[in-house]
């Protein structure tokens, strides 16, 4: 009886994966009542080891669906267990001149990588103090909308600029955490200025 007991619990905590068991798990909490009930009855005519054992089954039961239910160990489970990596994107051509504020606002957030676009040769000796707290850093600087920038605590490799239809695209890549490659593009466009171009933009 204590090796049936041991299996249907297990199966019902830890259901393979098939249908019908998958099915069966739902009934967790109706099998924990049953166990705490056959544990009463086997008090009763004093099955010590069936007793101990029904009462244990109909302990794990409630903890796991404890754990399984409650919202806040799952937030903090997620919290523990999630990683992540936080991106800035910033247009620095929208600041009205007022590069130092700029610069400051730009590297106040802490985060791994900034996306930088419309970067023009004037930000180049503004982006040092930048690049002591970002030492990888791929830079595009133009005089026009184009230039563009990376700017990552990141190791980054793979490095290229791709021209497409007279514009840039600036890649790069950063292994994250040693597991995972992540692929970077920026690129940005000019608004339609004429009827066809605003068209041709409906197209795309």
């Amino acid at each position: 009886m204590i090796a049936i007991y041991a299996i249907c619990t297990v199966i019902i905590l830890f259901p393979p994966d098939i249908l019908l068991f998958k099915k069966v798990s739902n009934y967790a909490v109706h099998w924990m009542m049953f166990c705490l009930f056959s544990g009463i009855v086997f008090l009763i005519f004093g099955l010590n080891r069936l007793l101990f054992f029904c009462f244990g089954a109909s302990g794990a039961i409630s903890l796991f669906l404890m754990s399984s239910f409650n919202s806040e160990l799952k937030i903090q489970k997620t919290e523990k267990s999630e990683r992540g990596m936080t991106v800035l994107f910033a247009n620095p051509s929208l600041s009205n001149d007022d590069y130092y504020n700029t610069v400051r606002s730009i590297a106040a957030p802490n985060v791994d990588i900034i996306l930088l676009e419309e970067l023009t040769p004037d930000w180049l000796d503004l982006l040092n103090d930048l690049k002591k707290i970002y030492p990888y850093h791929l830079i595009y600087a133009m005089s026009d909308f184009s230039g563009k920038a990376i700017l990552s605590k990141i190791p980054l490799f793979y490095n290229d600029t791709i021209k497409t239809n007279g514009n840039s695209i600036l890649k790069s890549s950063i292994q994250y955490e040693n597991l995972d490659t992540i692929d970077i593009f920026i690129c940005n466009s000019l608004p339609p200025i004429t009827m066809q171009d605003y068209k041709s933009s409906l197209k795309i």
